[in-house]
């Protein structure tokens, strides 16, 4: 079985083992979507990406308060919990779970599940083997757009960075 499967196979039993965990998605550590497990409601795309940051955030404020390794970033609302796990060096797994959940044995659980896939991952050489990327002939690139509550819509516009004179 290849890594890709084997990656897809933990994310679904994860989910199986503990019926209050609603999505599972693992991310590489720049907030691609590597592979997931969500309702058909729950776009994986921005979760992986805000997975990262409030991974990258939590390692920040862990480094700065002089507390280790980060375990997990946690977000608890009123009907659930998204926690963020780190699952190697290049990899993360987000777990949105509804309320209800025992927070230890999630925690226990999940913690064991990202160090699989995080060994996976690697073992898989990164994101290329695990979940390529699409070719230009299968996936069209996207356009960013501005949309205000306030106007009305408007074609797609692209956006330029701007950077400070004398930076590439």
């Amino acid at each position: 079985m290849d890594s890709a499967a084997r990656i897809h196979r933990e994310l679904h039993a994860m989910r199986r083992r503990l019926p209050e965990v609603s999505g599972v998605v693992l991310a590489s550590s720049d907030g691609l979507r590597i592979a997931s497990d969500t309702p058909a409601a729950l776009d994986p795309d921005p979760v992986a990406a805000m997975a990262a940051t409030s991974l990258g955030f939590g390692r920040q404020f862990a480094r700065m308060a002089g507390y280790g390794s980060l375990q997990e970033s946690v977000f608890q609302a009123a009907d659930g919990l998204v926690v963020t796990y780190p699952a190697g060096e290049r990899a993360l797994l987000a777990v949105l779970a509804r309320r209800g959940v025992d927070p230890a044995l999630l925690h226990a659980e999940a913690r064991a599940v990202a160090s699989r896939l995080g060994a996976l991952y690697e073992e898989a050489g990164g994101w290329d083997e695990a979940h390529p990327m699409p070719t230009s002939d299968t996936c069209a690139p996207r356009t960013a757009r501005s949309v205000s509550p306030f106007s009305s819509p408007s074609p797609p516009t692209r956006h330029t960075v701007l950077r400070p004179p004398g930076r590439p």
